[in-house]
């Protein structure tokens, strides 16, 4: 019996370990998003918290000094808040990116594997050919010997 074997099977291997190493680009670019969305909320949640300080500072009398530098830390972290965003934004593209790519390796997979689907099948209906050539030349052989 004759073994099928794919004269670019290596091919089909590469293309299904760009679609995992792909699909591994994507999982880390998600994880990156994710921390920096988390990065940017505790910011947010600092921002929140550092001007209800402030508002206490304000009714308790505390002096100018110690309001102002309150201030500008506010300030410093909202700077970090649109620091952050931008981040975000570029995270989010990347992710797209990183995903348009999975999509591109799983389609370029996919192709191969139906070739060598193809090859595998039309493999199969030439040995069937075969076999049944062989199979039609004994039964003549046995009819012409009776």
């Amino acid at each position: 019996m004759l073994v099928f074997r794919f004269a670019k099977q290596r091919i089909v291997d590469l293309k299904s370990n760009e679609k995992k190493q792909s699909s591994w680009m994507l999982s880390r670019a998600i994880h990156d998003m994710k921390g920096t969305e988390k990065s940017l909320e505790q910011l947010n949640a600092m921002k929140d918290s550092k001007l209800n300080e402030l508002d206490e500072m304000k009714t308790k009398g505390t002096s100018i000094s110690d309001i102002l530098l309150e201030q500008q830390y506010v300030e410093y972290i909202d700077q970090k808040i649109v620091v952050g965003k931008k981040e975000l934004h570029q995270s989010k593209l990347h992710v797209q990116q990183r995903q348009q790519d999975l999509s591109y390796k799983t389609k370029d997979e996919k192709i191969w594997n139906k070739s060598k689907q193809r090859a595998h099948e039309l493999f199969k209906e030439e040995v069937n050919h075969k076999e049944q050539s062989e199979l039609d030349e004994i039964a003549s052989t046995r009819y012409s010997m009776s």
